[in-house]
């Protein structure tokens, strides 16, 4: 199993040029330069077998998430939840082609 960490949403995107060697992807809705929506969808058109869970501490912000058909993690959220979140997600992806 490999993890990564990226500092901005277009980093995250470089991590998975050409290729995406992560089975899911955990970011935050708010990030600097591009939001976690757009973040998910755009891993969505190009990796459409990896889940991407969305972060974020701000009710205000779920529908869009939710709308997006991404699934959203509420913080603040401890390890429990955090690993049934990521199991739960990859048991519904889909299967690779």
């Amino acid at each position: 199993m490999r993890a990564a960490s990226a500092v901005s949403g277009r980093a995250a995107l470089k991590l998975c040029a050409g290729r995406c060697p992560f089975d899911v992807v955990l970011a935050d809705v708010v990030m600097g330069d591009i939001g976690g929506v757009q973040l998910s969808e755009t891993l969505r058109e190009a990796y459409p077998d990896v889940p991407v869970i969305l972060m974020t501490g701000r009710d205000s912000l779920v529908d869009g998430v939710i709308d997006a058909g991404m699934v959203p993690l509420y913080k603040p959220f401890g390890a429990l939840l955090l690993g049934r979140v990521i199991n739960d997600a990859l048991a519904r992806r889909r299967p690779s082609s």
